[in-house]
């Protein structure tokens, strides 16, 4: 079960928004997705399932121990999952930029 919901979660994002998604086999409950921009002055940005919402977070390539920033998109449905990949696809990683559509966010500096 825990597979398919994998499968169909990184399908829809390439279909739909032409996003490549690889479940992040360090993940036990399958809720984390990792993105690796082209471009490799780009960050690596995990898709994953909060309690409450889906977040991108940005991590520096290679390390995913800990994340950069992070942006929240509000609900837990399979909506809120298309509007942060939606917001990644446009954003790409770009470390001078953000995602829009979020919610609330941190990136050491501010919260909201």
């Amino acid at each position: 079960m825990l597979r398919q919901m994998q499968q169909a979660l990184t399908k829809i994002a390439r279909d739909v928004h032409g996003v490549v998604l690889v479940a992040d086999e360090n993940d036990p409950h399958g809720n984390s997705f990792i993105y690796t921009p082209e471009n490799p002055k780009f960050a690596e940005v995990c898709v994953h399932r909060q309690i409450f919402n889906w977040r991108l977070s940005e991590f520096t390539r290679g390390t995913r121990m800990f994340y950069d920033r992070h942006w929240c998109y509000e609900g837990g449905d399979v909506n809120s999952y298309m509007r942060a990949v939606a917001a990644l696809k446009e954003w790409q990683g770009d470390p001078d930029d953000e995602p829009l559509g979020w919610i609330k966010a941190w990136d050491g500096r501010r919260g909201r």
